[in-house]
């Protein structure tokens, strides 16, 4: 076998292995907060770690297939692929134009991806489900609504955003960590390599830890 194609399968294989733990974070991490008495979700920490580290593509799958994995505990887990799809494809686009590592940069990033988020994920919910995903949502939005008489899809969208912001807070921490502790050697192989198809930008070339 020639050395260029050996190179090749092996970056094709780091790449086809960051994908996999960024599918068993996802569903990992989006069981363990299922457990626990509060609304978060921590089910895109993989996506957005693959999405800022691989690209678009490899961020997709991980998003999709994560959330077919988490149906082995939650059955209406399918419907929100689409929304964590999305996501990772601003994640990607926004770590070609921003540093997530600046604070600036990772609030604004937090509060889009949380709209996205509420946005998808509400048409999910009322438009395929038919009501909130998380019972504990369903009780918070009917308090809020019989205590300040606000109509219930402003509630909602109100408190579903604001759990947004929590859980994307601490996922976002966790992917910058996933992201800052890859080797720099993976991380240059991971960019050298055929799938993201273009070249890197500055912004990009600053996501990747230094030597030192």
């Amino acid at each position: 076998m020639k050395k260029g194609s050996f190179n090749k399968n092996r970056d094709s294989i780091l790449r086809l292995s960051m994908i996999a733990l960024g599918i068993i974070a996802d569903a990992g991490l989006g069981f363990f907060a299922s457990k626990l008495p509060l609304p978060l979700f921590l089910d895109t920490v993989g996506t957005l770690g693959v999405a800022a580290s691989c690209g678009v593509l490899p961020g997709m799958i991980t998003a999709v297939l994560s959330n077919l994995l988490s149906c082995v505990y939650d059955s209406e887990a399918v419907f929100f692929g689409v929304v964590n799809a999305l996501i990772a494809m601003y994640t990607t686009y926004a770590v070609s134009k921003r540093d997530l590592f600046r604070l600036k940069n990772a609030i604004r990033h937090i509060l889009i991806i949380s709209a996205i988020s509420v946005t998808a994920g509400s048409i999910i919910q009322w438009g395929l489900i038919g009501e909130p995903h998380l019972p504990f949502i369903t009780e918070v939005i009917d308090a809020i609504t019989k205590a300040t008489g606000l109509p219930r899809p402003m509630a909602f969208l109100g408190f579903n955003y604001a759990v947004n912001i929590v859980d994307k807070t601490i996922t976002l921490s966790l992917a910058l960590l996933w992201i800052h502790y890859i080797p720099v050697s993976v991380h240059k192989r991971i960019y050298d390599g055929g799938w993201r198809q273009r070249p890197l930008t500055a912004e990009e070339k600053r996501m990747i830890p230094s030597d030192g």
